[in-house]
């Protein structure tokens, strides 16, 4: 059986992975509707934007990992 702090590391680099793995399908598909919208295909771009739009509820995620800050949130 895994210990509290052991699942909490695996439950950690879980949501880590997939925070990349977010990131990586939202630009594809953002890449893949950019010429509907007039604009060029760029994945770098998508990742861009992704990245830059995902930094709030990363930096949310952060607070709630420090409880007194975590108050800031709510």
């Amino acid at each position: 059986m895994m210990s509290s702090f052991g699942w909490g590391i695996a439950m950690g680099l879980i949501q880590f992975i997939a925070a990349f793995v977010g990131v990586y399908v939202s630009a594809f598909v953002i890449d893949f509707l950019a010429p509907k919208f007039a604009s060029q295909k760029n994945i770098g771009r998508a990742v861009q934007l992704v990245a830059y739009s995902y930094t709030p509820v990363w930096v949310a995620g952060i607070l709630y990992v420090i409880p007194v800050l975590g108050a800031f949130v709510s």
